[in-house]
Order: structure tokens, then sequence, then C-alpha cells
């Protein structure tokens, strides 16, 4: 089908549990199995599996990344996606590495959830910044290089 065509072709593949489970047909709760089906049915794209409170996870090769969720009270979860996919890609474009782009893009998601609303709802990088620092993870390690264009 097509959209099986345009996902063979990409260089990233961003999928929750749900969509995890639909594609690699591994249970969804299965993480590793969900991330491993749909590596070697993609082989030519990073895998980024969303996994709600749980954080989210990458697979590219035989390079697996595991990131926490920052806590949060959620308020609204309507623009968390887009965000994380959003800023993830943003810091990809940037050249940093894939670890960088799964904590920038948590703690923007993170962000995004204690507030209601979509677009309004997305952080700017200046308040990605303040939050990472208020974890004990700063990010200003990234500031020079493209980051505060996000």
């Amino acid at each position: 089908s097509l959209t099986q065509d345009v996902l063979a072709l990409a260089d990233v593949l961003f999928v929750n549990e749900t969509e995890g489970g639909l594609l690699s047909g591994a249970p969804a709760n299965e993480n590793e199995a969900v991330l491993a089906a749909l590596a070697e049915r993609f082989p030519r794209a990073a895998v980024v599996l969303t996994v709600g409170g749980e954080g989210a996870l990458y697979r590219k090769g035989g390079v697996l990344l595991r990131q926490r969720a920052y806590p949060v009270k959620a308020v609204d979860t309507t623009a968390a996606g887009d965000t994380f996919t959003g800023y993830f890609l943003a810091g990809m474009i940037r050249g940093f590495d894939p670890g960088k782009c799964l904590r920038c893009a948590s703690m923007a998601a993170a962000l995004a959830v204690s507030r209601e609303g979509a677009s309004a709802s997305i952080p700017t990088w200046r308040e990605v910044l303040d939050f990472s620092a208020a974890q004990g993870e700063p990010l200003e390690s990234l500031r020079g290089t493209g980051a505060a264009a996000l």
C-alpha cells in the first residue's frame, strides 16, 4: 500500500503503543518486541515508540535508547504527540544525537500536557530550557548549536 511505501522510506518512524502494536503485529504492551518487529519491517528507519507516562524508546540498528517521562500533572494530552515529534525532529535537523533529541522531546511533551489546548500548549525553547534546569538536567549545552531556534 502507499502508506507502507511511505513509511518504508521514512528516516524516522514515530508510533505510539497502539500504532506500534498494529504495525508490528506484536502485543502493544511489549515495547521491545514492537521495536524489534518494526526495525525488521522498516530497516532503514529509526523507530521512536512513545509509551505515554512511561516515556519513549528509540531504536536504530543495534542502538536502543530509553527516555523516562517527566512527571507533571497532566491537564490535556491533545498536543503531546505532535509536540514530542516536532521537538525530536527539530533536534535531529540540528544534528543532536538521538539521546538529546529524546530528552528535549520528552521535556517539551511534559510541558505541553500540563497545559490546556493544542497549539497553545506547545512550549517555547526557553520554557524547555527552564524546565530542564528545574529537572536537574540542564540542556544549556545545546545553546550555540542552532537550538535557540526551536
